[in-house]
């Protein structure tokens, strides 16, 4: 059984410290049955109930410590409410403190000075106050609370979209490379993550349930924290006078303290007063926020009401149920603009009804908008289902459908909204680095393209990272739908070091060709000449390279190739091991051998391997300017599921999430490596303590200047190491940069470190200098300067004939689920023996059915009894020849028919 949440609320006394700190004096108050979804309005309305005009501050106590080391301040925004419901939801009961302008903490050992006390009365930023109040009481409490806020918040920051298809559709084998990546583990377990989370509606409603009860619901509705952005709907009931000071500071001109209002219980079971949000004195800014109100109300109790005055001046709601007395009536103050709660019944003496009728598609659209944010294709059964299961009220499947619709346009607003602020943001950009690259490409005022290069990055990229990126794309998941082309690189301890993106329309020659030519720009080339470029071969991306980077290096990821490759011959385990073998060879001889060794297997696979450009994906034919030997494009992986969860948001809050997410992985990688003792990276030391340990039976010979003559024992397999020019034979130290471990016995011969024959893109300073320039962060759009072009107009609606397709199509041979699926596997009939299909639609007639064989019968004991005789009688003839004698008659015999026999000292008869 699930306890109910209860608060025991401590008013009227005062903080001492005697010598501790302590709630001296004052009253008790118990309040139990809270509802689920306790919101800062509702717990305000507690504390006005208690009848003070002089509540400067609340707080509550964490009840796993004492008052010393547990106090906490509680405010009615986001994040000191959340920690606050956070724990009252798990341990059911929290303590809450009320303190009073004139009792202020005051000290009986120390008087404090009334200086001090007149700039706590009049102190003018309380947030500051609180977050410095709130850091000295305990620091560590707070660590406490973002752990339990960050398990509350777990669905939160996973609402990561699906679905796409350049993500996880390439195959994960143990032979592919990089495998010792974290980083590629990481993001293939995230990409496995959101598989499984696609397979609900659920998973992805439960994902921000904690965001739509506390922000989609409150802050939707009008309220907000208590620094003078509130509504009349929160003011407190002393409140007349528009400008405030703000609920937490004291009043300039105290009135006469309220009696606490009484609760009254029915006797027939009816509501208790201080279930009604309503109270005399109440003030609404106008009508329309004192209908959503009423809604509200009657959403939160199940009743259903009228209004039996409905206009601008003058509204009063009345419980539909016959002879209930509940009634609130307000109407407009005379000069000063706003509605005024005259007439308050609170009581209900009505039950509560499965159906309020008062509940409009506006209003479900409007609570769960974040929900709808998130899936704006949620089913409509599903939304009935929520709101039964949320709010106790049962819907039809004709309003959740005109709900689903009134969501979807307010998200289309809200998208729209977001492509007419891009000429703000791209000022900003340009304002806090005129360096930094932000590129348009419209048609007509439309929008088609955007490039951003951030100049931090840039200048990273060239001073610290080697001359080698990959680019790749990735599908948007809003409803003007698009993709985004990436570059990404790779830093000193290989890992991922992004450049330059852009949101284009679709994938072809054009778009490919525009991003690369900014890129080009940025990077200061006019031709790639240096640079090497790993690509998926994409639509358009092959022939943009030749023409924007004419000099460049490509190669192409194998995982790809072999995915094509599997899509025609099935795969299987010898295919894939030596489709491997042949993709790591790193020279010409060996890669001959192992197509030899793949023709042995299937001479058609074979030769369809020479045909898929086989020196773009074989290490044997890479240029060795890049110091990198990588076969994949597995940093654009990792790349696409760092954003895996901000690809379905409006543009700019996409792109901001990628800013953000960079600014803080650039001093994080800088400082996780300039706090460590080394002088190499950790992934390349790992690396080179590989070669070390496969250097091992390899024996040395230096010809008396530079080079070395490197053998396996006794074998004749044999290398040529030149140690001045760092080269090997095997052609493996010049791909990598890392010393092979042909190298490492011969620079052990010459009695030197393998470590001073890395490149030098590996040592601690070269990355150092990839993260050495800062992301500066930017303004809200609050403080955006103006543009002096005009607004930029979104594209047209993507429309979807069909229902979406959530789910990502799994590629040849990619296991999904619990049972491994046949797909790609070629079918063999049984009854023509061709390929191709199976017995039921073969066109060549049905073989005659043979008949069954007979079952075999028994054989008898007989015949069997009369071999056995036979035999005896062969053995006992043939033993009257020659007996086999040994140890004097004592011992094991064999027989020339194989027969043995224990001997024993007895007469033999010749």
């Amino acid at each position: 059984m699930d306890i109910p949440m209860c608060i025991v609320i401590h008013h009227g006394g005062k903080w001492v410290n005697n010598p501790k700190l302590s709630y001296f004096g004052g009253d008790v108050k118990l309040v139990n049955d809270l509802p689920s979804d306790l919101s800062p309005r509702y717990l305000r309305t507690l504390i006005n109930s208690l009848g003070y005009n002089n509540i400067i501050k609340t707080h509550y106590c964490d009840p796993l410590k004492d008052i010393q080391q547990g106090i906490m301040f509680l405010g009615y925004d986001d994040t000191t409410f959340g920690m606050f419901i956070s724990l009252l939801k798990e341990y059911r009961m929290l303590d809450v403190f009320t303190e009073h302008d004139e009792e202020l903490i005051e000290d009986i050992t120390i008087e404090q000075p009334e200086a001090f006390v007149e700039e706590l009365e009049f102190i003018e930023d309380l947030t500051t106050e609180e977050a410095e109040f709130i850091e000295d009481l305990n620091t560590e409490h707070s660590e406490f609370i973002d752990d339990l806020t960050a398990q509350s918040h777990l669905f939160e920051h996973s609402g990561r979209a699906s679905g796409s298809n350049m993500i996880g559709e390439i195959d994960y084998d143990e032979e592919g490379s990089d495998n010792e990546d974290d980083e590629v583990r990481e993001a293939r377990m995230m990409i496995q993550q959101e598989k499984k989370k696609e397979k609900s509606f659920e998973d992805e409603v439960k994902s921000l349930r904690r965001l739509a009860e506390r922000k989609g619901k409150d802050i939707e509705e009008g309220s907000s924290d208590y620094e003078g952005e509130s509504s009349e709907f929160e003011s407190p009931p002393n409140s007349e006078d528009e400008d405030d000071y703000g609920y937490l500071l004291a009043q300039p001109c105290p009135k006469k303290k309220q009696k606490a209002r009484k609760t009254i219980v029915t006797s027939d079971g009816g509501l208790l007063e201080q279930d009604c949000p309503f109270y005399l004195g109440q003030e609404f800014e106008n009508a329309v926020e004192f209908r959503d109100a009423v809604t509200n109300y009657c959403l939160s109790v199940g009743r259903d009401t009228y209004f039996t005055r409905n206009d601008a001046k003058k509204l009063g709601a009345r419980c539909k149920a016959e002879k209930c007395p509940f009634y609130v009536y307000t109407s407009l103050i005379r000069g000063k603009g706003h509605l005024i709660v005259k007439t308050l019944v609170p009581q209900h003496n009505c039950g509560r009804l499965p159906v309020v009728k008062k509940i409009r598609a506006a209003w479900i659209a409007k609570i769960y908008h974040q929900k709808f944010k998130i899936n704006p294709y949620i089913k409509c059964q599903e939304i009935v289902d929520t709101l039964w299961a949320e709010k106790g009220v049962k819907a039809s499947l004709w309003l959740a459908l005109k709900a689903r619709r009134k969501a979807q346009g307010l998200i289309l607003g809200e998208y729209k909204e977001q492509y007419g602020l891009l000429n703000r943001y791209a000022e900003e950009i340009k304002r806090t680095n005129p360096m930094n690259t932000i590129k348009f490409k419209l048609n007509n005022g439309v929008f088609k393209s955007l490039y951003v290069c951030f100049n931090a990055i840039k200048k990273g990229f060239l001073a610290g990272c080697r001359p080698f990126f990959g680019i790749d794309g990735c599908f948007l998941k809003g409803p003007f739908g698009g993709q985004l082309l990436v570059a990404v690189g790779r830093d000193g301890n290989n890992q991922m070091f992004p450049i330059a993106w852009a949101c284009v329309e679709v994938e072809d020659t054009e778009t490919w060709s525009w991003f690369l030519q900014l890129l080009a720009d940025d990077l200061g080339t006019s031709d790639g000449h240096g640079y090497t470029i790993m690509s998926d071969q994409q639509k358009g991306l092959l022939n943009a390279v030749s023409l924007i980077w004419p000099k460049a290096d490509t190669r192409c990821c194998a995982r790809h190739v072999y995915c094509n490759f599997r899509q025609v011959f099935g795969g299987g385990v010898q295919y894939r091991r030596g489709f491997w073998k042949i993709a790591k060879s790193t020279t010409e001889a060996e890669y001959d051998s192992n197509m030899q060794l793949f023709a042995n297997i299937s001479k058609e696979a074979a030769s369809d391997l020479k045909k898929r450009n086989y020196k773009k994906w074989v290490r044997a034919f890479f240029t060795t300017t890049s110091h990198c030997d990588c076969i994949d494009n597995n940093m654009n992986e990792v790349f696409n599921a760092y954003i895996l969860s901000s690809r379905h948001k409006p543009i700019i809050t996409m792109l901001e999430d990628i800013r953000e997410g960079l600014m803080e992985r650039l001093h994080k990688k800088r400082d996780f490596i300039a706090n460590k003792e080394v002088d190499i990276c950790p992934r390349i030391k790992a690396k080179l303590e590989k070669s070390k340990v496969d250097a091992r039976g390899w024996l040395a010979f230096w010809d008396g200047h530079f080079c070395y003559g490197v053998r396996e024992g006794l074998s004749q397999t044999r290398y040529v190491v030149s140690l001045l020019e760092r080269t090997c034979s095997c052609n493996a130290w010049q791909l990598s940069g890392v010393p092979c471990n042909h190298a490492v016995a011969a620079i052990w011969k010459a009695k030197e470190m393998p470590e001073h024959y890395l490149s030098h893109y590996f040592s601690k300073n070269t990355y150092l200098k990839a993260y050495e320039f800062p992301l500066e962060p930017l303004n809200g759009p609050q403080d955006w300067p103006q543009s002096p072009y005009a607004s930029i107009v979104a594209p047209p609606v993507k429309k979807i004939h069909n229902r979406p397709t959530v789910k990502r199509k799994p590629s040849v041979g990619e296991v999904t689920g619990t049972r491994l699926t046949k797909k790609g596997i070629t079918m063999r009939c049984s009854n023509c023996g061709e390929a191709g299909h199976n017995k039921r639609k073969c066109s060549a007639p049905l073989k005659a059915d043979q008949p069954p064989k007979a079952p075999k019968q028994p054989k008898q004991n007989a015949p069997k009894q009369k071999k056995r005789d036979a035999s005896v009688a062969t053995s006992t003839q043939q033993s009257h020849h020659t007996v086999p004698m040994h140890n004097g008659g004592v011992g094991v015999f064999s027989y020339s028919n194989g027969f043995q026999r224990q001997a024993t000292n007895v007469m033999c008869f010749l």
